[in-house]
Parts: structure tokens; sequence; C-alpha cells
């Protein structure tokens, strides 16, 4: 394990404080919510060029997409859907009525980025 450490300017120090407090209230920490974001940065800026590669679908088993958007096409997602593999995928409004009748697919209706 290695630590690490990080400048907290004067000015965000309150700032900082809350954020402490209200991951306390959540049953976490800093260090572990700082993990966990620097993971989601790495899973969807490592790609680099948002162009799926075979080698990264091979390995995620999925296509690569940029948060907010549809599965399928570059439109913003409106909902999501589960599909008969059980994974959760992000859904324009074109494509949720498009599989909203479909057995393969379980539209579960959550609002995206609301």
């Amino acid at each position: 394990m290695k630590e690490r450490r990080f400048y907290v300017p004067e000015n965000f120090q309150e700032t900082l404080k809350k954020m402490e407090a209200i991951l306390k209230r959540e049953g976490s920490s800093l260090s572990k919510w700082i993990r966990q974001q620097i993971g989601e940065y790495v899973r969807v800026h490592e790609p680099g060029n948002p162009q799926q590669t075979m080698r990264r679908y091979a390995e995620v088993g999925k296509p690569y997409v940029a948060m907010g958007k549809c599965v399928y096409c570059p439109r913003p997602a409106v909902t999501t859907g589960v599909y008969r593999d059980g994974r959760e995928y992000r859904l324009c409004g074109v494509h949720r009525s498009r599989y909203a009748r479909s057995k393969d697919w379980k539209i579960t209706c959550k609002e995206v980025g609301k």
C-alpha cells in the first residue's frame, strides 16, 4: 500500500470537511470515495478514442459508451434497460420505444441524468 498526499487550498477546507461529514454519514470514507472516483474516471477515459476497439470489446464484453449516451446511437440516454444477458444499458427515446415490447428487454424506466 502506498500513501498519497494531495494539496487542498485553504479556501477549500470547509468544503472538504463537509464532504468528509457526508461520507461518514453514508458509512464511507474519503479514501474509498477517491478510489471509486479514480476507478470510474479511468474506466471512462482509458480507451482514449471513444471508438470501440475489438480488444476492449473482448475484455469488457460490451461496447464502451460515454456516460449519458445511448448504447446504440449518439443520442442522449433517457432511460435504462436490462437486456436478457442481465446487463443494464442506457437507451435513448427511439431505442426505448423500439425495445419496450421486446421479450429480450426489460425497460427499467430510471430517468438518466436527473
